[in-house]
Formats: structure tokens, C-alpha cells, sequence
């Protein structure tokens, strides 16, 4: 049985470190997060039940990092590119909608009755 390998989804704006070697047994590590980058992210990543699940693994070299949990249960994978086709295209939308939103809004106050 042969496994597709997954494009790595590094959570951008978060990252999680190995404790201190002087902090106390009960501190199991650090985590940094850069909020306006985090939110960002979180955004971009949003799913329809409004969780995202990330995994802290460990590099071949020792290093711990934070990867977006991409499974979804009955799916054989997360379609990376086809989930950042649809944020652009959403993204896109809403600037082409966005002019005419405001363009209606002052039109209203205009109509003579």
C-alpha cells in the first residue's frame, strides 16, 4: 500500500519550544505566538466546524515544530492546493463586491421618495 505524501502546513504566527533545561519538571515547554500573524493564519485555514487541529512533532534533527493537522475522517487527505484556490477566490470576490456594496449604500439616499 503505497501513501501519498502530505505537503507539511507549518503554523505561521506559532511556534512551541522544549523547555528551559532549568525549568521545573511540570514545565513542558513554551509556546511563542505572533498574534496579527496567527490570526492570519487561522483565517486562511478556517474550516466549516471552526476547529483546527495542530500536532507538535519532532524533526529527524531533534526539533520540535507545530504542523496543521490536515486529516479528515473519511477523507483520504486535506487538498492544500484546492483549500488555497478558494481562500484566493473568496479573497477576490470580496474586492470586487465590496466597491459595489458601498456605491449601493450611497445610491440609497439619493432615490427621490
Amino acid at each position: 500500500m503505497t501513501q501519498e505524501k502530505q505537503e507539511k502546513i507549518f503554523i505561521d504566527g506559532m511556534r512551541f519550544e522544549a523547555p528551559h533545561e532549568n525549568a521545573p519538571d511540570f514545565v513542558k515547554g513554551k509556546i511563542s505566538i505572533k498574534i496579527d500573524k496567527l490570526i492570519e493564519f487561522l483565517e486562511a485555514n478556517r474550516t466549516p466546524s471552526g476547529w483546527l487541529n495542530v500536532d507538535l512533532k519532532e524533526s529527524q534533527k531533534g526539533v520540535l515544530y507545530l504542523e496543521l493537522n490536515t486529516y479528515q475522517k473519511g477523507k483520504k487527505g486535506f487538498d492544500v492546493k484546492k483549500r488555497i484556490e478558494d481562500v484566493v477566490a473568496q479573497e477576490e470576490v470580496s474586492e470586487i463586491t465590496a466597491p459595489l456594496q458601498d456605491q449601493n449604500e450611497e445610491d440609497v439616499g439619493e432615490i427621490p421618495f
